[in-house]
């Protein structure tokens, strides 16, 4: 199963798809079923001019990918997290806590001072100013989903099964950043997963990402969060940010399981050989569809 998508491409659209979870019955297994559907439908994704599928397979389906499918390893993602309450997160590991799922509703309360406001962002009265944002921040990354606001509005916004909070930096009445929200219970812990940052990278607002950062991390705390948890692009400039407010990086090999990104090619188009290194994909947990 494949979901189609819009990629900016060196800032061209270009049509792609994601490829979800899929499921055989337990019965019909081993019959070569998922391989030939999966083919199937990659077919019909080059007649549509959808020209490539990514994904970021489980450890069970990473071989099937790779050997039958005809998908390439791009390389692991990283997981960046920011313990908020250590001792916590150390007593629910040693209960063995491990109740996962369970949206919490999160409290925002406004920050403003004479060069910044932070706020929630409304589609309706922000729609303007985001267009604007996203004109500018577009051109930051060679390889990115196209998050117009149509796509902001699907994906966290009308959405009835989950819960999003969307929040903005403004300076002058201008959007300079915006960072999407989902908080749960995820391995026990009450966490803050940044389903996107985006910021736009000029040194002139170098200060104010991170005054961002910090209100945000602020405001979790108060909610009582005890671990947030960003799936984030090296090569970025959020990464920098992020770091720069203590984010750490976690290693490979003590993650509950990698997570890999793959890519298949249906039909080759300008950009094909720029999708084929990770370094140009700018990803974020938004691009993953479980969360």
């Amino acid at each position: 199963m494949v979901i189609p998508q819009e990629y900016l491409i060196n800032n061209k659209i270009e049509k792609g798809t994601l490829s979800l979870n899929t499921l055989t019955r337990e019965d019909f297994r081993g019959r070569g079923l998922f391989t030939k559907m999966a083919l199937q439908t990659y077919d019909e994704c080059a007649n549509k001019n959808h020209n490539f599928t990514v994904g970021f397979p489980n450890q069970q389906s990473y071989p099937g990918f790779i050997k039958k499918l005809g998908f390439k390893y791009l390389g692991n993602i990283q997981l960046l997290i920011k313990p908020l309450n250590p001792i916590k997160i150390f007593l629910n590991k040693i209960k063995k806590q491990e109740k996962h799922g369970g949206e919490i509703q999160l409290n925002f309360k406004k920050y403003s001072s004479s060069n910044i406001n932070i706020d929630l962002f409304s589609i309706n009265n922000d729609k303007e100013k985001y267009l604007s944002f996203w004109q500018e921040y577009s051109t930051q990354n060679i390889i990115q989903l196209n998050k117009s606001i149509e796509y902001l509005k699907w994906r966290y916004i009308d959405i009835p099964t989950r819960n999003y909070s969307i929040v903005k930096l403004e300076k002058n009445n201008k959007i300079i950043g915006l960072v999407i929200i989902r908080v749960e219970n995820t391995l026990g812990n009450k966490t803050a997963l940044l389903m996107d940052v985006m910021l736009i990278n000029n040194a002139k607002f170098y200060n104010d990402n991170n005054v961002f950062l910090e209100y945000l991390t602020k405001t979790l705390r108060q909610n009582k969060i005890e671990l947030i948890a960003c799936l984030i692009s090296e090569n970025s400039y959020e990464n920098n940010i992020l770091k720069k407010n203590k984010f750490i990086k976690v290693p490979q090999k003590i993650l509950p399981q990698p997570i890999p990104y793959i890519l298949r090619i249906h039909k080759e188009f300008e950009g094909s050989a720029n999708i084929n290194k990770l370094d140009n994909w700018h990803l974020c947990f938004g691009d993953y569809d479980i969360f």
